[in-house]
């Protein structure tokens, strides 16, 4: 039981290896973004999911181009506005120069995202998110 924040926390207190992920002077950080994780970014993923999986994969009706076209509105122009602008001064999401499990969650995330929705543009329009997943996935 228990959502991505038990997950993390448990990986990077019981995995020597991992640690370095959960640095002690950014717990708090840490975990403001991983509230905002479950709050905001998962559900707005689990919504651009429905509408265009869930037709497919689960014998759903088709949703509305209205429908469509709202979820990935709020991911695009709100979410990743958002995470764009917090890459403006740093190569990761809580520290300048090391990843945390908060560039692991979210790189799941919006990679995710990214790959259901192949939006024309999207380099362009956020420069900082595809450096920051260029490099995530490298690591």
């Amino acid at each position: 039981m228990g959502g991505i924040n038990v997950f993390a926390n448990y990986l990077t207190t019981t995995k020597p290896r991992l640690q370095a992920y959960a640095p002690r002077e950014h717990a708090a950080k840490i975990e403001q973004h991983i509230n905002w994780h479950l709050s905001v970014l998962r559900p707005c993923i689990q919504r651009l999911i429905r509408v265009t999986m869930g037709p497919k994969a689960f014998g759903h009706e088709d949703y509305t181009g209205e429908e469509i076209e709202a979820a990935k509105s709020a991911l695009f122009e709100d979410i990743l506005q958002r995470i764009n602008n917090m890459l403006a001064t740093q190569k990761f999401l809580i520290s300048s120069n090391e990843p945390t499990v908060v560039d692991i969650i979210f790189y799941n995330e919006i990679s995710t995202a990214l790959m259901l929705t192949r939006v024309k543009g999207f380099k362009r329009s956020f420069p900082r998110i595809d450096a920051w997943i260029t490099l995530m996935g490298e690591i």
